[in-house]
């Protein structure tokens, strides 16, 4: 039984890392999109402090802000970045 484990968890790997190399076209944008929900996530809750006439945010207005943010921040990224003397 314990050799059968063993067989097991090679050939599970072993599966993985095969579906890992032919399905990476598909499996990046899969990946991508999970970080940004939760870096949204994140983002939203970190704002549930933020308090306007000691009142605490709608969620549908934090996780807004969150995408603006997340935007914003992608936006700036693809700005050229020129080193001095160039």
């Amino acid at each position: 039984m314990n050799v059968l484990n063993y067989a097991a968890a090679a050939g599970l790997t072993a599966l993985i890392v095969y579906l890992m190399s032919v399905g990476n076209a598909m499996l990046l944008p899969f990946v991508i999109a999970v970080f940004a929900w939760s870096l949204l996530n994140a983002l939203s809750t970190a704002t549930r402090a933020v308090r306007i006439r000691s009142r605490t945010l709608p969620n549908n207005v934090r996780l807004g802000a969150a995408i603006v943010i997340l935007l914003g921040v992608t936006w700036f990224q693809r700005i050229p970045y020129r080193a001095p003397g160039q």
